[in-house]
């Protein structure tokens, strides 16, 4: 993904509140709440692609 890509994806109601909490997080708390927001959001896609297999394998 470039930079350009990046400046011009739109911000949705979709995704602006949890990247307005994770950019809220990295600025204001400690490295060990970074930590665990990193490491929530990482589980997170972890469990949706787990699940996403799951259900195409059973197809």
């Amino acid at each position: 993904m470039t930079q350009e890509e990046i400046e011009n994806t739109p911000r949705t109601l979709n995704n602006l509140p949890y990247t307005s909490c994770i950019l809220r997080i990295a600025y204001e708390e400690s490295e060990v709440e970074i930590l665990t927001a990193i490491l929530f959001c990482a589980y997170s896609y972890k469990v949706i692609a787990r699940n996403i297999v799951k259900t195409l394998s059973t197809w």
